[in-house]
């Protein structure tokens, strides 16, 4: 039963995102290649990196560094875009990097696991990891849908139009459910592992958001692309993480480490929209005072 829902509510899910996408936020990359680039790196290469060198340096259940290795190799998540809005951040960058590291990871992520696995020598407690199956239920679950999406929208503009708010709350609830029925179904694991990797992926979270803030800094991208690359860096796609732990590798303890990133990540981004609205709020008396 959760196999089924994890299926058909991250197709959902994914095929939502791809209402909200078009070609042009494919063909961005050549518009504005740092900009991209920077969010791409960010997304794809940053925060693997450190999720290894978390995993290197705190100690967790050997069975817990695969569930870490999936949350940071995945895509970025569906709320990125709606977050960076609120954050006033470019949305156009942050969906062009949703979509574009969307269809990498079916590349991407098999890839950045298996690196993380052989640094950090999970062959050690045996664990298999079909790749192939990785890479295979991506392209199902996360790239067809967002196609189908796509086509959907260049097709029957008006319908999507229409539509889209309501299946973005459809699927917010689907993800909800994913969440709660994966947590039910591993309590006893949840009792087990909180307690370690809890604090691990939420630091993971935090230093994630602050080096790709760094990292545009360091492109000499403008504010608006910076507030769009953290959120992108920091909120991932937990649906599709716990989706492989689950329905690919068959071990659902491992979708622990998604579900404690999930509700880190959330908090992270409010706090960071709290942040900026103190901020903004304090620029004009700070310009009234000189």
């Amino acid at each position: 039963m959760i196999a089924l829902l994890l299926n058909l509510g991250l197709m959902a899910i994914m095929f939502e995102v791809g209402l909200t996408l078009t070609g042009a936020d494919f063909r961005r990359l050549a518009v504005a290649p740092r900009a991209v680039l920077t969010g791409l790196a960010a997304q794809i290469l940053l925060l693997p990196a450190l999720a290894v060198l978390l995993l290197w340096l705190w100690p967790v259940a050997p069975g817990m560094i695969v569930g870490v290795l999936l949350i940071a190799a995945a895509p970025g998540g569906v709320t990125s875009n709606l977050l960076t809005l609120l954050a006033r951040g470019d949305v156009a960058l942050a969906l062009t990097v949703t979509a574009l590291s969307t269809a990498l990871s079916v590349a991407s992520l098999p890839t950045a696991v298996a690196i993380g696995a052989l640094l950090l020598d999970v062959d050690s407690f045996s664990i298999d990891m079909p790749l192939t199956m990785m890479a295979r239920g991506i392209l199902i679950t996360t790239l067809l849908p967002l196609a189908g999406g796509m086509f959907a929208h260049s097709r029957w503009p008006a319908w999507t139009g229409r539509w889209e708010p309501r299946l973005r709350r459809v699927s917010t609830l689907m993800f909800a459910a994913i969440v709660v029925a994966t947590f039910a179904a591993n309590m006893d694991a949840f009792r087990v592992h909180a307690g370690t990797v809890g604090p691990l992926v939420m630091t993971l979270n935090v230093l994630a958001m602050a080096a790709a803030a760094i990292l545009a800094l360091m492109a000499r991208l403008d504010g608006k692309a910076i507030i769009a690359i953290l959120m992108e860096t920091g909120l991932q796609n937990a649906a599709l993480a716990i989706y492989l732990a689950v329905g690919v590798l068959g071990r659902p303890a491992l979708a622990i480490p998604a579900i404690l990133y999930a509700a880190a990540m959330n908090v992270s981004a409010v706090l960071v929209l709290m942040i900026l609205r103190v901020l903004r709020s304090r620029a004009p008396a700070m310009e009234n005072a000189s």
